[in-house]
């Protein structure tokens, strides 16, 4: 499954590809598409929907 998320650099639309199986409550690092920034994604579940928050790296 793929979920979108904007840039917190650039707000570029980005997306990444999660396995439900493993990926949920992972943290994880990914350069932005656009602007090639790294971004911190964190990949959650709430009432059987999944969600990424992006944010810098440093933030």
């Amino acid at each position: 499954m793929f979920l979108s998320f904007g840039c917190p650099y650039c707000m570029a639309p980005n997306s990444i590809e999660v396995d439900p199986a493993y990926d949920i409550d992972q943290q994880m690092i990914q350069d932005c598409e656009v602007c090639c920034q790294p971004i911190e994604l964190l990949i959650t579940e709430h009432d059987q929907q999944i969600y990424v928050d992006a944010k810098q790296e440093w933030e």
